[in-house]
């Protein structure tokens, strides 16, 4: 899965993966929203819409238990990836049977009036219990049981970081997935970079929360053969684990890991170029700022009611591309996004709710050919701001 936020803030996930199931086109359904593990979200299902779908992403056997209290007749419905319902009720716990994007459904039998709610989704990777055998002066043996580590699963462990610190190691086959841990307050910012030095293989890096959930996936961010995590935020506090894997061969790398107060800046040269021919100045140039990068946040200002802010993407066909545009605490700005096909066509819009928090989402948008995709970001009615 590969990861880019614009702050305004557009958060940008790709995955090679169909986008869930929505309830019927006849059904009013709000824009789709994130869903975060841990904690409640208390939300308004606000009038002319009878449904709201929240997504989230699991992976094959984690254990899910997503709960509403709400004092209106409201459903809980759970979709499957494949866009199999797979469980509905007030309070599910369920096993989650595929890697991928899941999809909670709050529904109501008519989109009159206001339905105020709180939604919650808690993973908690069960134990698998060891039995160990404890001697006694008797005959009695008793078994006691060693909760395996998160991290068990996820490959050889190698121990802690701590920020600042590389990490010189090797892959001595195939598959030989090692893991390391480091420990992660709410609000820092992550740099994490593997180098092939010598061999011939293919690197990823896979990030794991507190708890035991997938967060990130990267390959090649950093260029060739160079994963990188670069300005992730850290949702929790508590013991973050990355796991290191090599497919395809053995070799040496190195791991460089920082953590940070704010986003580190990202260097620049200034280099002389030659003055461009007029036939170039028929389109506007676009600067570095405007293309969303993997990983790397981006900001923007809308000064003035019908500015707008434009950000390009490249993709391929049959990407899933989930963009979110928030507004910074400070602006006054009620966001919503458009995204364009390389041919100039239309493909999804998002724009945020009246009366909710300043977010506009488009989830697991299903792009039709490979190209450059432009993203336009305004405000809503007069706002403005970042």
């Amino acid at each position: 899965m590969r990861l880019w936020m614009l702050i305004a803030v557009v958060l940008l996930v790709i995955a090679a993966c169909a986008p869930a199931e929505v309830p019927s086109s006849e059904i009013a359904v709000a824009p789709d929203r994130l869903l975060e593990y841990g904690g409640a979200v208390a939300d308004v299902l606000q009038e002319g819409f009878a449904a709201q779908n929240w997504l989230f992403v699991a992976r094959a056997g984690q254990p899910i238990h997503l709960s509403i209290d709400s004092d209106q007749n409201l459903l809980l419905q759970l979709t499957a990836p494949d866009g199999q319902i797979i469980a509905t009720g007030s309070s599910i716990v369920i096993t989650a049977p595929a890697d991928g994007t899941y999809t909670a459904t709050i529904a109501r039998d008519s989109a009159a009036g206001t339905a105020i709610y709180t939604l919650s989704l808690v993973s908690v990777p069960l134990p698998t219990a060891t039995a160990t055998a404890t001697a006694r002066p008797t005959s009695t043996v008793t078994p006691s049981a060693t909760p395996t580590p998160v991290y068990a699963a996820f490959g050889t462990y190698l121990g802690r970081l701590v920020s600042g610190q590389t990490l010189d190691g090797r892959f001595e086959q195939a598959g030989d997935n090692q893991v390391i841990a480091f420990e992660g307050m709410t609000g820092q910012f992550l740099f994490l970079r593997l180098q092939t030095l010598d061999g011939v293989f293919d690197p990823a890096l896979t990030l794991f929360d507190p708890q035991g959930t997938i967060l990130l996936t990267d390959e090649e961010s950093g260029g060739a053969d160079t994963p990188l995590f670069n300005h992730i935020q850290l949702p929790y506090s508590g013991d973050y684990f990355v796991q290191l894997r090599a497919d395809g061969g053995s070799g040496d790398y190195q791991l460089a890991f920082r953590l940070d107060a704010q986003p580190a800046p990202v260097p620049t040269s200034v280099l002389p170029s030659p003055t461009p021919p007029l036939s170039a100045l028929a389109s506007p140039l676009l600067s570095q700022d405007s293309t969303l990068h993997d990983h790397v946040p981006a900001g923007g200002q809308i000064e003035r009611t019908g500015d707008f802010a434009r950000f390009i993407i490249e993709a391929q066909a049959n990407d899933a591309l989930t963009i979110a545009a928030r507004a910074s605490d400070e602006s006054n700005l009620r966001p919503a996004f458009e995204i364009y096909d390389p041919e100039g066509n239309l493909v999804a819009r998002a724009e945020a709710v009246p009366g909710g928090e300043p977010l506009a989402l488009a989830a697991a948008v299903s792009v039709p050919v490979d190209g450059i995709y432009s993203v336009f970001v305004l405000g809503l009615g007069d706002t403005t701001g970042s």
